[in-house]
């Protein structure tokens, strides 16, 4: 069956990677006992993120949460893992400030995904934030493979060009793509063109005489659902393509002649799942799960559960250490922007409304999620974080004459406190809340504080008149409510406020939904 003697094949599970001369991999797994099918499960997009973060109130995503779901897939069938990219880092570029904890998550991350059991890895334009270097040293510590077909004989990264699993006497032929032309220079002058490449591999593959009928030939493809459309037409032998990159949310294939193309939106809030039976007369098919809270009960002595609370634990500390050199460099400024204390000794029915809606108590979702350090959450869960007038630390949220460190300690530990049994802001009944944000307020008193930056506050969504109260001509100026809202109303973080493409994917902002929802949370007139 195999062509070239030097082709070995090794009977061995299905964690261990074998290596083979001419830059393949073949790989026997034996099927479950009564299995009929297996399973091809699929994430992409998952851009360092390593747990839900709890801003939406449905949260999905996690590594804990993914840990249950494989428990569960596995139970009746085998499962390959492969994920199509942006897996490790929240963007293209990183900020010299964040560098440090950035590279710590994606090392993190990098590891949970070898104890998840990640097969097959194709690298995305985000996954070179931090250049070739940083993934050529990855490669050599991880149990998961780089499959990439389209690079040049340079390419540092330890990788193959394609693999194959044989399961049952089904052959799984995997190929993976970058586009290059979204990639920075310093990487993409490792790559050459995708549809070279693939009839370049596919000519490989051919040599393996791997009978047509028991051969299902997968393609993961970081490139855009744009360009899998046309290379589903190029080579229609593929049967499935695997996509990523433009973060398509698609409850069924799309289907281009026999070639069906699969992605499942972003930040492992759903995996996707191919099933393929051992039986020819069977077809493929294809579901979405969503990686939901439950899950991760769903798998006995959860690893993951431990591994994440250290995970926050070690990430706190360095981000904390991240938060103090930005405060050496910063400036302060004795003007500070009105916060809701001083709003509140006028306008005390907007306050109380306020204090009932989620917003006033938004800082304790990063408590809880333990992120009060992480300089990406904070902008959003806070008041003119970053800017003179606001605050330039966490430690720095609160301010007033009287809080040194001891205090600020105890200050801290009466707040949390207050909120000990709460395990979900956006769950919390409006008057609970009431209730929440009054004790925290009574809290602020106690200690003094003059400016409490916390939350999302009165003046996220007012400008004021410079010399307000005093200057009565237009002393408060409304903001455009829909821009400054969805600056932190993503459509990952509030799905429900976007109206959905063909695939799928909230790209349109919903402007009468936008629209009834402001009308909710507007404060009453005076």
């Amino acid at each position: 069956m195999m062509k070239n003697s030097f082709l070995i094949l090794f009977f061995i599970s299905c964690s261990r990677i074998v290596e083979m001369a001419d830059d393949s991999y073949y790989e026997k797994v034996d099927a479950k006992t009564g299995a009929d099918h297996f399973k091809v499960s699929f994430s992409h997009n998952i851009n360092g993120e390593t747990h839900p973060c709890g801003c939406r109130k449905f949260p999905l995503g996690g590594l804990p949460q993914a840990a249950g779901y494989f428990h569960e897939a596995k139970k009746d069938s085998n499962v390959i893992y492969v994920d199509t990219g942006d897996m490790l880092f929240p963007s293209t570029t990183i900020p010299e400030s964040l560098s440090q904890s950035v590279k710590f998550t994606a090392d993190k991350l990098a590891e949970a995904q070898d104890i998840q059991g990640l097969n097959y890895f194709l690298p995305g334009d985000q996954d070179f934030a931090l250049g070739v270097d940083y993934l050529v040293e990855l490669s050599k510590k991880t149990k998961f493979t780089f499959v990439i077909s389209n690079t040049t004989k340079t390419m540092p990264i330890k990788h193959r060009k394609f693999v194959v699993t044989k399961l049952g006497d089904i052959n799984l032929v995997i190929l993976g793509v970058v586009d290059r032309t979204l990639l920075k220079q310093d990487a993409s002058n490792y790559f050459y063109e995708s549809e070279n490449a693939i009839e370049e591999t596919l000519k490989e593959v051919q040599k393996l005489n791997l009978k047509k009928d028991k051969t299902k030939l997968l393609l993961l493809s970081h490139s855009g659902m744009k360009k899998d459309k046309l290379l589903a037409k190029k080579f229609p032998q593929f049967d499935w393509i695997i996509g990523s990159h433009s973060q398509a949310y698609l409850k069924k294939p799309e289907a281009q002649g026999n070639v069906k193309i699969v992605q499942v939106l972003s930040r492992n809030h759903y995996m996707g799942e191919i099933k393929i039976p051992f039986n020819k007369e069977q077809s493929d098919s294809y579901k979405l799960v969503a990686i939901s809270e439950d899950l991760e009960k769903k798998r006995p002595d959860n690893p993951l559960i431990p591994w994440l609370a250290k995970y926050k634990s070690d990430l706190e500390a360095i981000q904390a250490e991240e938060q103090k050199r930005l405060m050496a460099t910063a400036t302060d400024s004795d003007i500070k922007t009105p916060t809701y204390i001083s709003c509140s000794q006028c306008h005390d029915k907007q306050t109380k409304f306020w204090q009932s809606t989620a917003h006033s108590l938004a800082w304790q979702t990063l408590v809880k999620a333990k992120a009060t350090n992480n300089s990406q959450c904070i902008e959003c869960h806070s008041l003119d974080f970053g800017k003179p007038e606001g605050f330039i630390s966490s430690e720095a949220v609160v301010q007033g004459p009287q809080l040194d460190e001891k205090r600020m300690d105890q200050y801290w530990k009466e707040v949390n406190t207050i909120f000990k049994d709460v395990h979900s802001i956006r769950e919390t009944a409006s008057q609970k809340r009431l209730e929440l944000a009054k004790k925290w307020r009574k809290v602020d008193e106690k200690h003094a504080i003059d400016s409490n930056f916390a939350n999302v506050q009165c003046m996220h969504c007012h400008n004021q008149h410079p010399e307000h109260p005093f200057q009565m001509e237009d002393k408060v100026v409304q903001k455009d409510y829909s821009n400054n809202c969805i600056k932190c109303h993503t459509a990952d973080q509030s799905p429900e406020w976007y109206l959905k493409d063909s695939n799928g994917l909230a790209t349109t902002l919903n402007k009468k939904y936008v629209d009834e929802k402001i009308k909710e949370l507007s404060c009453p007139k005076m």
